[in-house]
């Protein structure tokens, strides 16, 4: 598999006290085959120890010394005007999925404005429309699913289903609620909240019949 990771700008990006901590890095990250920073990501990306193959923005939000490192390592650059008609994580996104990759994970892009991390949020619905597609915003696990995901979490934990595009009709299993070929009109909230069973290891399963959903997990303990 051929997986490809974006890292995105944001408040925490380059917060001097952050650490690592403050973003969950799951599984096959550091073995991506193709890894591309948006922007102030290139500090998020310094700060976990990650080196990407290609940076993309307008370089308006990045750090000096992130600017510096990347130089030092000989990362491309691709400087983008600020008048644009994307934002720098859309872009990042579109340079990762031209590079023909079977998996998208997305890392940061929760601090700032509320308006970007909406953003945020739909450039990677459409990116997840395209290629399977899971988002780590800080210490939020979001997946987008159109067909079935499943993971295991510890009980208790927080599974929330929103339906992203228009409605959805959506399974569940392994929580406190199930639910079967359930209809999610636009805009509801019947799928927040719900609580992983985790009885002798099962996995929370979503199944997707209809639409595309959000599959939003606050990580507690780090990443399953």
């Amino acid at each position: 598999m051929r997986i490809g990771v974006v890292l995105a700008g944001g408040a925490a990006s380059q917060s001097p006290g952050s650490h690592s901590s403050d973003q969950w890095v799951p599984g096959g990250v550091h073995s991506a085959a193709v890894v591309v920073a948006a922007d102030s990501g290139l500090d998020l990306a310094r700060r976990l120890g990650i080196r990407p193959t290609l940076v993309v923005g307008d370089f308006d939000s990045v750090t000096r010394d992130a600017l510096m490192w990347a130089a030092e390592e000989g990362i491309e650059m691709v400087p983008f005007p600020t008048d644009k008609d994307e934002t720098d994580l859309d872009l990042a996104i579109g340079a990762a999925l031209a590079e023909g990759i079977d998996r998208l994970i997305v890392l940061g892009g929760a601090g700032g404005r509320l308006d970007h991390l909406l953003g945020n949020i739909g450039a990677i619905v459409r990116a997840g429309q395209q290629v399977p597609t899971e988002a780590w915003l800080g210490t939020e696990r979001i997946a987008v699913v159109t067909d079935e995901w499943s993971a295991a979490f510890a009980t208790g934990t927080t599974v929330s289903v929103l339906p992203a595009v228009g409605d959805a009709v959506v399974s569940e299993r392994g929580v406190r609620w199930p639910l079967d070929q359930h209809l999610l009109p636009h805009g509801s909230t019947r799928g927040i909240s719900n609580e992983a069973i985790g009885k002798s290891g099962d996995p929370v399963v979503v199944t997707v019949h209809e639409g595309c959903v959000l599959v939003v997990v606050p990580i507690q303990e780090g990443p399953s």
